[in-house]
């Protein structure tokens, strides 16, 4: 009984040290990436009516970070967008959501019931992209740069778009091979820059 506070204080201890070692306290994060989470959304819905983006793009670009925007992948529940044609929760990630349909093809009925989410979490998908070539790193890691990095960001776009051309199609098949190809684009990236 008495291991119980020497394991809270050592457990709060672990927790702080990994505050202090990323610079910054999860909710920290999240109540950023909130902010960027509304313009992320607002984006999409611009992009989504055929607007130009790039002037929003760009005061997006001046108020976030990379990690904030990257956090709109994340479920509702830790601060991400999340997926709105299913349950809220842990598992409602739009990243989640892109994964699970790369590798399971949606039927008729799951397509038509969710049509509308995934025309919307395309654009998201479209709006991030277009976001993450103004984060293109500045001198190459491992041989990689600019190029590679804005040639993901440009397979991610053309996926998004894919996608949401699908899911307006009620075509389920493409559905699927847009998310492989998203997919794809985002592990090439993630292989290639994320530490």
């Amino acid at each position: 009984m008495h291991h119980i506070p020497r394991l809270f204080a050592l457990a709060t201890m672990l927790l702080l040290a990994a505050a202090v070692l990323t610079g910054r306290f999860l909710p920290e994060v999240q109540a950023q990436a909130g902010g960027a989470n509304k313009d992320i959304v607002d984006l999409a819905r611009d992009l989504q009516e055929g607007k130009d983006g790039s002037a929003r793009v760009a005061d997006i670009r001046k108020k976030h970070e990379l990690e904030e925007v990257m956090h709109a992948y994340k479920p509702s529940t830790k601060g991400g967008i999340g997926y709105e044609g299913g349950p809220k929760g842990a598992t409602d990630g739009i990243e989640l959501k892109v994964i699970k349909l790369s590798k399971d093809q949606l039927s008729p009925t799951e397509l038509s019931a969710q049509k509308q989410a995934l025309v919307k979490m395309a654009y998201i998908n479209v709006a991030i992209a277009d976001l993450a070539t103004k984060y293109a790193p500045d001198k190459p890691k491992g041989g990689k740069g600019a190029k590679e990095w804005n040639g993901y960001a440009a397979d991610m776009r053309k996926g998004a778009l894919d996608l949401a051309a699908a899911a307006k199609g009620g075509d389920a098949a493409r559905v699927r091979k847009a998310a492989v190809n998203m997919t794809t684009a985002c592990n090439n990236c993630h292989s290639d820059f994320r530490d």
